[in-house]
Order: C-alpha cells, then structure tokens, then sequence
C-alpha cells in the first residue's frame, strides 16, 4: 500500500462525487468530522460548498414539483449485481445495462439525486465538466450517462452510506460497520428509507423499468435488501482473493486522495481491506440461505471474461431474465469496444500472499480457490461441479461448467 497526496490532491475538487449533497447532509458531515478535517484540503471544502449552494434553489424546486409524484411509487423488485470491490461488477454492470427492459442509476443521477428529474439536462451540462472520461482506478470509460453505484447517491442523501469512508478515511471502519454491516438500527432505518426513496425517483423518471442496481456494499445487505424487495434477483461476481486484495490497494490509492479531506495512514486501510472483505462475505454467507429457487445466479470473474456471453446466457436461464438473444449483439458491441483493454498489473511477494490466505482462508474455500493459484487462476472445481463437454446453450463448442450447490458451513474464522 503507498498511499501518497500531491499539491493537485489538496486543490482538485471538480471531480468530487459531493457536489449534488444537500446543504443540510454536507454540514452535518463536516460538524461530524470537525475535529479531523486536514487544513489543506480547504479548497476542496469551499469549492464543494460553493457548487451545493448553487444547486440548491434546483433541489428545492424538484422537491416541491415531483416528491409527492415519486414517494407514492411502487418500485418493481429490481436485479442486484453482487459482488466486493474490484471483482468485475462494474463491467458486469455495463454489459447488462445494454438490455433496455432495464433502467439504471447514471453518474449523473447518482451525483445529483436531489435535481435529476426536472432539470437533467442542466445537471448533465455540469456534470459533464465534473465527471473524467475514464475511471481513475482501472481507465473504464465513464460519463454523466454511465452506469454508476447508487451509494454515492446515498452519501449525498443521508448519513447511512460507506462513501462517507472514503471522504474521511480515518472513519473509513466506522463508516462500513455503520452503513454496510448496520451495527445500529437507526442506521438500517436511514438507509432503507433513502434508498428506496432513491429508486422511486428513478422508476418515477424511467417510467416504471425494472431497475438494475450495482453497488459492492450491497454483497453484505442480502436480507435487507430481501425485506425490501423479496422477489429480487440477484448476480454474484466473485474473484481471486490474491489479485482483489492488491486490486483493493490500487484503488484505494487513487480514489482517497481524489475523494478525501483528510489523509490516511497505509496500515489502517490495509486493516479495513482485510476486515471489510470477511465480514461482508462472512454475512453474505450467511443470508445466502435466503435465495428462493431462480432468485441467484453467480460467475467467477475469471471464467466470466473468458466467455462472457455464454456466461450471461446461463445466468439469465438460471434466474429466468428471457430474451437474451435480443441483448446478445448489444453486449458484443460493447465488449468489441473493450477488446484492447487490458487490466492493471500488479506484483505480490510470498509474504503478503500468505497474510491474505491466513485472513481470507474461508473465501479461498467458500469460492474453491487454491492456495497455491496465481492471481489469474479460476476456482479449482467442487465435488458438485459438473464439466459438459459439446455444445453449450450458447451454441459454441466448448467445456462449459455448470456449478453445484455450495456448502454454507464454512469455517469464517
């Protein structure tokens, strides 16, 4: 870990996700963190607080002309993309918005989650300026019109989101065991309301689509997400605890100083990586037992980017989505776009790989990787895992795996 600030750190703010809060949420974040905030990133405070002041007759007129519009909606149970930080749940995001049955939360609504419906095409002709043409962390494209994470909409709206962490880093364990692991009720209560809040906004904007949400945070909200929505669908994407251990590193690197009003130090967040992935796949393992029939689906990342076609047909047989066919030429454009792109390197000495297998030995079972795998490496198979040889139902002649049930009682500790 190597986390560093330069001069452009302490002075850029255009890029800050907190411009869209309300005046109301961006005071109580600073009061609450007062005592912490570091002189230097002044000029990002007061820059943040100039834009929200602007914004602020827009959110006052939107709420006035469509709350009463929105808060009476009905959401549909929406499908959650799972899955912790850095295994592919973005790219998982990005093909399965290419089907249009589906709306999702844009960058530009998740920024701006108090004035997307009545003044859009303003917001978007600010947020254009705000927003980099490619993610900071992995060079993804990204724009006000990609699909983006609702938490960031929440951190904008409320107290209950782990964005906050990121903001003030120093809090960052704080911030996750209070908005993702809901260590009091008030905070569950807080994210539930501003959460579904949120998407009936977006269904209210949308017309009524089936949403189509990804946020890491949520892989540890299974059963609550479930008391909201209890016929959602859910897609898990898991990967190589090595290479999502170092992947966390790098960008934690890039989006504190980006994100941040205060520095951290690298073994605290090294320590918020380790505790962070075990409690949230440590609960993830335990709701999982609340999945009914055709309600889950999930891939490994590595065999996902092999074939992610065939990959999503299977997924969308086993959770009964339909038409994949009509979204298959879409997804291929998109991944045509990305043939060139190749991921981040990383190298890993044999101490660290033993630290992250000792701390996260139950996920290298849970999901049947080996001790021994590289970073690249796919889970090894299970005693239910069953290899079809021939053709697949995607049509291409190939080993296709169709995984079994896995064991729940897998030793956390």
């Amino acid at each position: 870990m190597n986390l560093t600030y330069s001069l452009k750190d302490y002075l850029d703010a255009t890029t800050h996700s907190l411009v869209g809060s309300s005046l109301k949420n961006w005071i109580r974040l600073l009061v609450d963190n007062r005592a912490s905030i570091d002189f230097k990133f002044i000029a990002r405070i007061v820059f943040i607080t100039l834009l929200i002041l602007a914004y602020t007759p827009l959110r006052i007129m939107e709420r006035l002309l469509f709350h009463n519009k929105c808060k009476d909606i009905k959401v549909e149970d929406p499908i959650f993309i799972l899955g912790y930080y850095r295994s592919g749940t973005t790219f998982m995001h990005y093909l399965m918005a290419e089907d249009d049955r589906f709306a999702y939360a844009s960058t530009l609504e998740v920024i701006n989650p108090h004035s997307f419906i009545g003044f859009g095409k303003l917001v978007n002709a600010i947020t254009r300026w705000v927003v980099p043409s490619k993610r900071p962390m992995d060079n993804l494209k990204m724009s006000p019109s990609h699909p983006f994470e609702e938490e960031f909409a929440l951190s904008n709206m409320g107290s209950a989101s782990l964005c906050n962490g990121f903001f003030f880093p120093q809090k960052i364990s704080k911030y996750f065991n209070e908005s993702v692991m809901f260590e009091s009720a008030k905070e569950k209560e807080e994210w539930k309301s501003n959460f579904y809040y949120f998407l009936q906004k977006l269904s209210y904007k949308h017309k009524g689509k089936r949403l189509l949400l990804k946020t890491p945070a949520n892989t540890a909200r299974v059963k609550e997400i479930l008391e909201i929505f209890p016929d959602a669908k859910f897609v898990n994407i898991y990967r190589n605890p090595y290479r999502v251990y170092l992947s966390n590193e790098g960008l934690l690197e890039n989006i504190l100083p980006l994100l941040g009003f205060q520095k951290a130090k690298n073994e605290n967040i090294e320590s918020y990586i380790f505790e962070s992935y075990t409690k949230t796949y440590a609960k993830f393992i335990e709701d999982k037992k609340l999945f009914k029939p055709e309600q889950y689906t999930e891939v490994a990342y590595e065999r996902f980017v092999e074939d992610p076609l065939c990959e999503f047909k299977r997924m969308y047989d086993e959770i009964n989505l339909d038409h994949f066919e009509k979204v298959r030429p879409l997804m291929q454009k998109v991944l045509d776009e990305y043939k060139t792109y190749k991921n981040n390197t990383y190298e890993i000495d044999e101490e660290l790989k033993q630290t992250i297998y000792n701390k996260w030995e139950f996920m290298f079972k849970f999901f049947n990787y080996s001790e021994n795998a590289s970073m690249f490496d796919s889970p090894m198979l299970g005693p239910d895992d069953i290899i079809i040889l021939g053709e697949t139902s995607c049509g291409d002649t190939v080993n296709h795996l169709k995984r079994g049930k896995r064991a729940a009682n897998v030793n956390l500790m």
